[in-house]
């Protein structure tokens, strides 16, 4: 579940006790195609594997793995781009462990509060996207080091 919108997002995680932040960054990108970004098969890898694998005290430690490799390869990304950097996108993940999408959204916001979950994902991610100009977050980061 994935929104650009704070308030939905907040909303989304609610009342959510158990969940675990997989990912958090900020990019700034030139216009590079979606398929010339090195790191979009690796987080597809991780989105499918935290979606679909039962939560166990292996999967935090290989999350742990795989957004290290994924943070350093937007590094290396970032570093060998010569193209002026217009956009900042600020990205924001949580995994709530044990809850498929449909189940989370019927506690959330159905009228009885519970339902049965029909699909097979073992776990939901709730992501926050938001594309932000550079000075945007250039004086955000200025005020929280004030």
């Amino acid at each position: 579940l994935f929104t650009d919108s704070p308030s939905a997002h907040a909303s989304l995680l609610g009342t959510v006790q158990e969940k675990v932040e997989v990912f958090k960054f900020d990019i700034s990108y030139a216009q590079s195609p979606p398929d010339q970004i090195p790191w979009k098969d690796p987080l597809e890898k991780l989105f499918d594997a935290v979606l679909t694998k039962p939560w166990s005290e292996q999967l935090p430690e290989w999350v742990g793995q795989e957004t290290r490799q994924i943070e350093a390869m937007i590094n290396q990304w970032e570093k060998s781009t010569r193209k002026p950097h217009k956009k900042i996108a600020s990205f924001r993940w949580y995994l709530v462990p044990g809850q498929g999408a449909c189940s989370l959204l019927n506690r959330r916001f159905s009228a009885n509060g519970g339902g049965e979950e029909k699909e097979g994902a073992k776990n939901t991610l709730v992501g926050l996207v938001q594309h932000m100009p550079p000075f945007f977050i250039s004086s955000q980061k200025i005020t929280k080091k004030a």
